[in-house]
């Protein structure tokens, strides 16, 4: 029965340990972040090929953003065609 036991505690110990030794390899912070070069593709989205130093190791990322739409693309609201039971004034 007590090795029954320890190896139930051996277990809930190893439940705890590893996810807190998996969090701790991420917090490593980004150091010497520069952006290589800055581009727009032809559908319009900006990339940037940036390179920083995690750790001992020299990483170099390709960053692909979208535009952000402009406030002239949105539709116009018509009001006349709104629920009046769903407008909050």
């Amino acid at each position: 029965m007590k090795l029954f036991q320890r190896y139930i505690l051996l277990f809930f110990l190893l439940i705890l340990v590893v996810p807190v030794s998996m969090h701790a390899k991420e917090d490593e912070e980004m150091k010497n972040f520069k952006v290589l070069s800055e581009t727009n593709d032809k559908s319009g989205n900006t990339v940037r090929k940036v390179q920083y130093q995690q750790g001992a190791i020299t990483v170099t990322k390709t960053i692909i953003t979208p535009p952000f739409p402009s406030l002239q693309d949105r539709r116009p609201i018509d009001p006349d065609t709104l629920n009046k039971d769903s407008l909050l004034i």
